[in-house]
């Protein structure tokens, strides 16, 4: 099936949606606004010489 046919039979389907009156009101998406920093006291870890990840201890594919 190609991807023009698909989304004919995804609107066909909405076409024929019950969707309540109220189904996403103003009131349902005004979620107000965050002013938080999201990596506030977020600090890398240090690695020592000896510590490996566990993407560098994982096998390598060769080319």
């Amino acid at each position: 099936m190609n991807r023009s046919a698909d989304w004919d039979e995804f609107f066909a389907l909405l076409k024929d949606l019950d969707v309540p009156a109220d189904f996403l009101s103003m009131e349902d998406r005004n979620q107000g606004i965050s002013a938080r920093e999201p990596f506030d006291g977020w600090e890398e870890p240090i690695e020592s010489a000896g510590d490996e990840t566990e993407s560098e201890s994982a096998p390598r594919a060769s080319a």
